[in-house]
């Protein structure tokens, strides 16, 4: 059994595997009569004697109000298809971008490919799901790069009230949006775009992002 304030990996699971543990029953088990099953893929972590199953990997399910990073899947004559990394595509009505758009015009202004910043702004219960790029900030992203991580690491490169995103673009020099589906746009000079780059993917894999943001500012190029 771990001791108070230890933390261990144990080893990766599928769904359906059997675990031991010793200990608290965290999140991600089903107990059955052949003990201890996980329920998702991922790694097995005990932390103050509580084990649970942090997932490798969770699906970003869109819900109204999301801050998103979505591309352009296709494009029909008064709309965009957008894949915003769910289980369902959204569209983007030609009356939800911040710019004149007539029918047929699509395709010239936001072609497939295209990356965007938008907003969700509706999804109902046939899992129909609205994007707007109408407010503060939406608009085409046409620089930068964009970084996928899995959905449950967004906290923690946002931190608390948004402190280590901070400290990581001031030390990238960069500027980075980080949307509710798991991607990040970065954009700015190619040493901080590939710091910057480099360190959201090893919190992402991470299970405690203060040491790894703690080295990599001391090669920070900024």
């Amino acid at each position: 059994m771990a001791s108070q304030g230890d933390e261990a990996t144990m080893k990766s699971v599928t769904p359906g595997e059997v675990v031991d543990v010793n200990g608290d029953i965290g999140q991600h088990f089903a107990t059955t009569e052949n003990g201890h099953i996980a329920t998702v893929f991922g790694r097995v972590v005990t932390r103050n004697s509580e084990t649970s199953i942090v997932p490798y990997r969770q699906s970003y399910f869109p819900s109204t109000g999301d801050l998103v990073i979505g591309m352009v899947a296709s494009v029909r004559n008064n709309m965009w298809i957008v894949d915003v990394g769910g289980p369902f595509e959204a569209i983007l009505p030609q009356s939800h971008v911040p710019w004149r758009s007539g029918y047929g015009q699509t395709s010239a202004q936001m072609p497939t490919g295209s990356i965007l910043l938008g907003r969700i702004l509706d999804v109902d219960e046939t899992m129909r799901c609205v994007v707007t790029m109408k407010g503060v900030g939406m608009r085409r992203l046409s620089q930068g790069v964009v970084v996928e991580v899995p959905v449950t690491s967004i906290g923690r490169i946002i931190g608390s009230s948004g402190s280590t995103i901070k400290r990581l673009k001031e030390g990238s020099g960069c500027r980075a949006i980080v949307g509710s589906n798991g991607r990040i746009w970065i954009d700015g000079e190619l040493n901080g775009i590939n710091w910057l780059r480099e360190t959201i993917l090893m919190i992402a894999k991470g299970n405690d992002s203060r040491p790894i943001i703690d080295a990599q500012m001391k090669l920070a190029p900024m």
